[in-house]
């Protein structure tokens, strides 16, 4: 099985890549441009992404992937330097989701 695991670099997508790889799972893990792929634990093999957004391609990291496991987000930030919030988290967090659906299903991804 081939796994795509977005959020990779956070707590739980940490402690999952490393529960998957103990598995003898084959996973991906996404990384932001900005991140160091030695951030991944090791046996994940990085695969860089945009920012989440609704225009985030997903295209590459998709493909022979047989399951996706979505953990990216925005999260509660305090003093959020954004100007509107609210239409940040909606960008990321549902945007950038109805995006990487449409996405895996048009790549034959099994699972999301």
């Amino acid at each position: 099985m081939r796994v795509l695991v977005t959020g990779a670099t956070g707590f739980v997508g940490c402690m999952l890549c490393r529960r998957l790889i103990a598995e003898g799972t084959e996973v991906r893990g996404t990384l932001l441009p900005s991140e160091d792929p030695k951030c991944l634990q090791q046996g994940v093999l990085p695969v860089t992404v945009e920012p989440l957004s609704g225009h985030t391609s997903w295209s590459h990291a998709l493909a022979g992937i047989d399951t996706i496991i979505h953990l990216a987000a925005r999260v509660h930030i305090m003093d959020d330097p954004a100007a509107d919030p609210l239409v940040e988290f909606r960008r990321v967090n549902v945007e950038g989701t109805v995006r990487l659906a449409r996405e895996a299903a048009q790549s034959g991804a099994k699972r999301l």
